[in-house]
This record gives C-alpha cells, structure tokens and sequence, in this order.
C-alpha cells in the first residue's frame, strides 16, 4: 500500500513562521527549509524518523525552534554540540 505524504509548508508559511522567531528568511534558506522537510515526511512513511508528522509542527520543532536557540548562544571562539534525547 502507498501512502502520500503530505506537502511541505508554502514558503510563505516557512517565511511567517521564521519571522516569529526573529530569524532571517532569506529565499534560498526557505528553499532548503522546504526541501528538507518534503524529504523527511517522505522518508518519515517508511522509516518512522520522527514521530511529528505534521509539516507545520516538523517547521517549528525541528527548525524554527532549533535556529532560534542556535542564534541564542553567545559563542566567539569554540563550538556547540546539540545532543538530543532520540
């Protein structure tokens, strides 16, 4: 049985929510942002990678929230590593 994933958020949408979190949406940025998440919703029918499957909730959870507390971080010399819970 095939299953059509749903589309991933217009870019306006991708641009709007960006915006809420006071972070640059530039038109190659929200392009990728969109690829990304087609490609996971395609790939999260097969291989479950995320138990978010709504493209909105997967826009917010898995980037606009991860970028905002990226941007949020004070770091001049070094690096950062996120280790996750998954």
């Amino acid at each position: 049985m095939t299953t059509v994933s749903p589309a991933p958020p217009s870019m306006a949408v991708i641009r709007r929510a960006l915006e809420e979190f006071n972070l640059p949406a530039y038109d190659d940025q929200v392009l990728q942002i969109q690829d990304y998440i087609k490609i996971l919703l395609s790939w999260n029918d097969k291989i479950n990678l995320t138990a978010i499957r709504n493209p909105v909730e997967i826009l917010y959870r898995h980037f606009c929230e991860s970028m905002f507390a990226g941007a949020s971080v004070p770091i001049e010399r070094g690096r950062l590593a996120d280790v996750g819970t998954g």
